[in-house]
């Protein structure tokens, strides 16, 4: 085995890339919260890796698009769960970024040498954001056709450029198969490999700049005492992912991925939206409808901005919570009111009625046999 891995060593040099990684000094203290980095990066790579079976299956087309997803989750062979564990990881990979991030600001992280990679977590978010977007009309349902219309209007009604962002995201005046694969493709190909090349320089800005320990000042990082990656950090990392693929796994195999209504433009729905976006649907709701797109997209892109700039506007050379009172109290507010926000809007959803296997069977012949076109 040692002549095996002699032998790809000399012609790749993975297995001493490999080592050095794991030989890679963290600071002493670290923790849980200094693997969410990695946990994160798994959990992109097995929901790639779910979303590439799927492709062999959907058909990016409003006229088969909802059957593939049909014959996806009742014909193929571990179809249903690989379909449900694809959306529940993309789900826990929006949770672990938002945590990775979080940790990042409470240990002041982002000060100093580690302006870049801040930027770079950014980044990722807002990446992270749009595969959300783009993935929800491409089942061809009734909420995520209507609910990619009202995102689409909203952005058409701000002021000056509405009006060609609605065309550069849509090609047409209304959603159809121009629309829908212009979205396959961004979510199915050029965001995934965005995402990849951001992340493969976010962990080359990792590696160079180190892993910055709490509670000391900028400039004074190489006072901390480290220690190796491994094997300080690699039992909590494995432990984490295990749990995160347990956990995924569970809830493909008990909730999956349902399969909603087929989409159908001559009808109105009411849309709903998943957690992920809850708090921002519901504070833009706090604007009169012509001011929406203010709550919806002005006001958040003022906040990315924020984000972006934080590095350089937070000039306190301090790193523990206590002398940062300014920074604690902001991110207090902040997620104070998200989360009122998120419930609320949770609260005023709608809500599907429970329907009884009967009921489900003739909703689906109603809507196959197309009877909504001339019984709304």
């Amino acid at each position: 085995m040692n002549r095996i891995l002699d032998w790809i060593d000399q012609q790749t040099g993975w297995i001493t890339m490999w080592r050095n990684f794991l030989a890679q000094r963290v600071p002493a203290r670290a923790g849980f919260g200094h693997v969410l980095g990695a946990l994160a990066l798994f959990t992109f790579i097995l929901c790639a890796v779910s979303g590439i079976f799927l492709l062999f299956y959907y058909a990016p087309t409003p006229d088969h698009a909802h059957d593939s997803i049909r014959y996806i989750n009742e014909d193929v062979a571990f179809g249903s769960f690989v379909r449900g564990f694809h959306v529940w990881t993309a789900e826990a990979l929006a949770l672990i970024i938002g945590l990775h991030m979080l940790r990042v600001f409470i240990w002041g992280a982002y000060k100093g040498v580690r302006r870049i990679v801040w930027g770079l977590g950014v980044i990722l978010l807002l990446i992270v954001m749009a595969l959300s977007i783009t993935s929800y009309l491409l089942p061809w349902s009734q909420n995520g056709y209507w609910a990619t219309v009202v995102r689409m209007d909203i952005a058409g009604s701000i002021p000056i450029v509405g009006a060609f962002l609605k065309r550069l995201a849509l090609n047409q005046d209304h959603i159809g198969a121009l629309a829908l694969s212009r979205f396959f493709t961004l979510h199915a190909i050029i965001l995934p490999v965005i995402f990849a090349v951001v992340v493969a320089f976010h962990i080359f800005q990792v590696r160079v700049k180190g892993v910055t320990p709490g509670g000391v000042r900028v400039g004074e990082e190489s006072t901390a005492p480290t220690r190796s990656f491994h094997p300080h950090l690699t039992p909590k990392l494995a432990l984490l992912t295990i749990a995160m693929f347990a956990i995924c796994s569970i809830l493909a195999k008990t909730i999956g991925a349902p399969i909603e209504p087929r989409a159908d433009p001559n009808s109105t729905f009411q849309a709903h939206t998943t957690w992920t976006w809850l708090y921002l649907y519901e504070w833009a709701h706090l604007f009169p409808a012509k001011w929406e797109f203010v709550g919806a997209v002005i006001i958040p892109g003022l906040g990315v901005i924020a984000m972006l700039l934080l590095p350089f506007i937070d000039r306190n050379p301090e790193r523990r919570v206590r002398k940062r009172p300014a920074a604690m109290a902001l991110v207090t507010i902040t997620f104070l009111a998200v989360t009122a926000l998120g419930i609320a809007g949770y609260a005023s959803s709608p809500h599907p009625p429970t329907l009884n296997a009967i009921q489900l069977h003739g909703q689906r012949v109603f809507l196959d046999e197309r009877c909504n076109r001339c019984h709304g």
